[in-house]
């Protein structure tokens, strides 16, 4: 028998923990109504190379980087709060923090963390969504159950 299954986004937890010195932990609040996460490894944890002969080797890459995307809507409150640590990044370099996200099926974990600059944006008759771009030094995700506990 086939199932039904809820996401309710106030089920997603998102902290960002900036710098010790820099401004408290704060959780992101006020998402757009699509796509409002998005994470991706910046290459692939395997490759392989073939050699002349036709031996297929498979190479790991410890490039454990990667990019987070968060989706939030012009008028959540927490925009100002992004926007004082890209600021704070730019005027001191010490803008990096660690991000938390936690849903129902999955963990993730940015380690080293930064956003790549603010928003692009447009106005129209409805309301925007900002989209940050957030790089990170290490990306750690875990499907539920085999998540670290926080």
């Amino acid at each position: 028998m086939a199932t039904t299954k809820t996401l309710d986004p106030k089920d997603c937890t998102v902290i960002i923990t900036p710098k010790q010195g820099t401004i408290p932990s704060f959780p992101l609040s006020g998402w757009a109504e699509k796509d409002m996460l998005e994470y991706s490894y910046d290459e692939p944890t395997y490759s392989k190379k073939v050699t002349l002969d036709g031996e297929v080797i498979r190479v790991k890459s410890n490039n454990k980087s990667g990019k987070i995307t968060l989706k939030l809507d012009e008028n959540s409150s927490v925009i100002a709060l992004i926007s004082v640590l890209i600021e704070l990044d730019k005027a001191s370099n010490k803008g990096t923090f660690l991000i938390s996200i936690n849903s129902p099926n999955v963990k993730i974990i940015g380690v080293g963390a930064w956003f790549m600059k603010p928003p692009d944006g447009s106005k129209g008759g409805s309301s925007s969504d900002f989209s940050y771009e957030i790089d990170c030094s290490e990306l750690q995700v875990f499907p539920v159950g085999l998540a670290p506990e926080s």
